[in-house]
Parts: C-alpha cells; structure tokens; sequence
C-alpha cells in the first residue's frame, strides 16, 4: 500500500472515531441518560368488566414520578379471562381486588411517551410489594402483556426543594382534583341509550395525599371534596349522584 494513501486511510479513521466520541458525549445525549426512568415499575389491575387496565404506583420521586393508565391486550384470551375473573371474585369489604404486575425492567419514559409496546410481566395476588403471591399464569413466572393504550400520563407536579420538573406544568389539570376519561370498550356499536363508563383519578399533590380510581356511569365530575387524606366515605359521596360507582383502588400508604 503506497505510504500516501495509507497515511490518508488512517488519518480518515482517527478523525472517525474521535467524532463518535463527540456525539455520544454531546450534551444531548448527557441530557437523555440523566432523565432516563430505568427500573422496575409496579402497577395496579383494574376491569370495568370488559377490558384489563394497568395504573402505574407512582412515588413523589424519580423514576417512579408519573401517573399512567394504559389499557393491556394479551396473546390469548385464557390469560385475560383468569385475570377478569380473579378480580371479580376476590373484592374485600370495601369493593377492591387488589391485583399487581411487575413488568421486566424498562424505561419508564416509553410509557410517558405513550409508546405501544410489549413487556414480559409477572402478576401478583395482593401488593407485590406487601406480600403479594406471585402468580404463575399458564405455568410460567411471567407471561408477554402489550401495553396496548395509554389512557392516562400525568407527571406528579410534587419535587422535592430544588428540585424542577422536566414537563411544562399544564395549569387547567393542576386545578383539578381527579383526571377525568371515558372508556368505551364497545364504542363502535353504542348507541345513543347505552351506558358509558367515566374513569376519575385522584391527582397525587403534595403530602399528604393519596391514588384512587373511580368508575361510575352517567357522571361528569364528583360533587363533592374529599380532603388531603384518603376516606372511602368521602370518595362515595363525591360520587353519590351517578350510577354504577366504584372504587377500584384507594391507597394512600406512599403519600403519608
């Protein structure tokens, strides 16, 4: 190889590499890793009788500072038919099923993003976190859960001093005590009689507070407030003018 040209050739790689190292050292990319929301996110299911929900528990910290909702799909109907009937026979005194899933780890911001994407994801009878038995659905610790719909991403607007949040604060939802969507599992054939099924969540503020979700028919907003802490009493009759209420998960324990 003439000395020129192989000067030329190793003159080009140099100059390569020391570009990559310049791009992924590049401001951008120190901004995306320290915002990254890597870990094990746990979450709560809920039905209202004809689809599966999943609500993330969120925590006043990083990377668990999000209320998200999605709607979950999955591989075959046995899976989603043994989930759907755990929840309806296993309700305590106050009307809730607890059930919980712990997907593999992922980056909590794909979620956020409101991508549509697949996880592996074990399920628990009871809190995961608190006791909760691992469930092994179809004889496996995990089964694959698509993540199917985002119906709620919210980041909480609680940091801690000195602290600021990486999304633009949307003033009309901090004035709102709970978000507020409508399911439509058969929208394609409701007519103008059939029922609808509004979902409230309860929107986590500064300490002390709590997360709830509400289901209920022919309902706009609640009537009522129902305070800093968590009381069943005051979520029902906040409700109390529509149909169908119920609560499907109160817990206030990580917002004392």
């Amino acid at each position: 190889m003439p000395a020129p040209f192989y000067q030329f050739l190793k003159s080009t790689v140099l100059l390569t590499c020391l570009c990559s190292q310049w791009v992924s050292a590049s401001p951008q990319s120190v901004e995306h890793q320290a915002h990254s929301r890597v870990g094990y996110h746990g979450m709560v299911v809920f039905t209202d009788g004809y689809s599966l929900y999943a609500s993330h528990l969120p925590l006043y910290h990083a990377p668990h500072d999000y209320q998200i909702i999605y709607r979950l799909t999955f591989d075959d109907d046995e899976t989603e038919l043994s989930l759907t009937q755990y929840l309806d026979k296993n309700k305590r005194s106050d009307g809730q099923a607890v059930l919980t899933l712990l997907p593999e780890q992922f980056d909590l911001n794909r979620l956020v993003s409101r991508e549509v994407l697949s996880l592996q994801t074990q399920f628990f009878k009871g809190h995961f976190e608190r006791g909760g038995e691992l469930w092994r659905l179809k004889a496996q610790d995990s089964v694959a859960v698509a993540y199917a719909e985002p119906l709620l991403v919210e980041p909480l607007r609680v940091h801690a001093a000195g602290e600021a949040a990486d999304a633009p604060v949307d003033e009309a939802s901090q004035n709102t005590a709970w978000y507020h969507t409508t399911l439509n599992p058969l929208s394609e054939s409701l007519t103008n009689t059939q029922k609808h099924t509004d979902m409230f969540v309860h929107r986590i503020h500064i300490k002390p507070s709590f997360d709830a979700i509400v289901l209920a028919e022919r309902c706009e907003q609640p009537v009522a407030s129902v305070g800093d802490t968590l009381s069943l009493e005051a979520v029902w009759n906040a409700f109390s003018h529509c149909d169908n209420v119920r609560i499907v998960y109160a817990d206030e324990q990580d917002f004392l």
